[in-house]
């Protein structure tokens, strides 16, 4: 989703209801947790496995309901997976091969597993935003640290990893600042490339 700050949606790709039904279905076969979002609210489907997702974001809106209950008149922006590494790896190994030509599925955190409607990722979301702006794609800076931010780091015109950064998005990166993301790196990716005169 490519969103103001307003609140205005400039453009987004969503799942349909049969596409949660089907990752559903996949989590259950592995015994994961599926948590589905739309506009804010999260979903929690009830499972035998408690969901961790509360736990990494929770300033937002969590309502539990039985997969029976989940309307299908709704569309969901992305859904996810928050577990225990260890099993999550393990089921991840376990995922049905033609999920991942149908959807985009990848860990954005040690725990955390998130399905997206298929070629949407933060590349994509840049490339729809920069038609808004009406800039270049070589005028754009992005920073970022985790697998889910390696799309951007290869689009961007100057790609910016954290030191912390994981190896996959070091290796295609522009720039790999001296410090981590919790030691102020964007900070300093905007005043070195951004903000300071050449």
């Amino acid at each position: 989703m490519v969103q103001k700050n307003t609140g205005e949606i400039l453009d987004k790709t969503v799942f349909s209801y049969d596409d949660v039904a089907r990752l559903y279905e996949e989590t259950e076969k592995l015994s994961l947790p599926l948590d589905a979002i739309s506009e804010g609210t999260v979903y929690q489907i009830q499972s035998d496995q408690e969901s961790l997702y509360a736990k990494f974001n929770p300033a937002l809106t969590f309502v539990p309901v039985d997969f029976e209950d989940l309307s299908s008149q709704m569309t969901y922006n992305k859904c996810v997976t928050a577990f225990a590494q260890e099993p999550l790896d393990a089921a991840i190994q376990k995922i049905s091969p033609e999920l991942f030509d149908q959807y985009e599925i990848f860990k954005s955190r040690e725990m955390l597993l998130e399905w997206s409607p298929k070629n949407v990722h933060k590349a994509t979301g840049l490339e729809k935003l920069i038609s808004h702006l009406g800039i270049d794609q070589s005028q754009v800076m992005a920073c970022g640290d985790e697998a889910n931010d390696l799309s951007m780091i290869e689009w961007a015109g100057l790609g910016v990893a954290m030191q912390n950064a994981v190896p996959e998005v070091k290796a295609v990166a522009n720039v790999v600042t001296p410090m981590t993301n919790d030691e102020e790196a964007v900070a300093w990716a905007i005043e070195e490339y951004v903000l300071k005169e050449n």
